[in-house]
């Protein structure tokens, strides 16, 4: 069980919360003003508002970047290390941080515009609702 949890909480940490859970408006919303048409693709298309999963990914993807350029500008940060780490090992560990910091930001750039699309549809259908009354 213990083992389970631990490679879930990995595989979150490795893939982009932003790619898993967050949905964007179906396209073709912004040139849109028929209420209905608007009401169509909020219903057929349900999107997420909440910014939870792209700061996430965000502060995963700062953490990964600061630890691979610190170990890169300043390999004794993390010493003592036994045995110590040649160079090699951590330029590849500056590598693999890297590897795993850059989908994540790229994730929660990625979240972060469908939860303001998102955001924006929300707030034109409201206006169109308010318009109509």
């Amino acid at each position: 069980m213990e083992k389970s949890l631990a490679l879930a909480a990995v595989a979150l940490m490795m893939s982009g919360c932003s790619f898993l859970f967050v949905g964007g408006p179906s396209s073709g919303w912004e040139d849109t003003q028929d209420l209905d048409r608007l009401r169509s693709i909020a219903a057929v298309r349900p999107c997420t508002t909440s910014k939870v999963p792209p700061i996430t990914d965000g502060v995963l993807g700062a953490i990964y970047g600061g630890v691979a350029l610190t170990m890169f500008f300043n390999p004794d940060a993390f010493e003592p290390a036994d045995p110590p780490m040649t160079r090699g090992e951590e330029l590849f560990a500056v590598g693999f941080l890297a590897a795993m910091g850059a989908p994540t930001i790229w994730s929660a750039l990625s979240g972060n515009k469908k939860v303001n699309e998102c955001r924006a549809l929300r707030d034109k259908l409201t206006e169109a609702l308010r318009r109509e009354r």
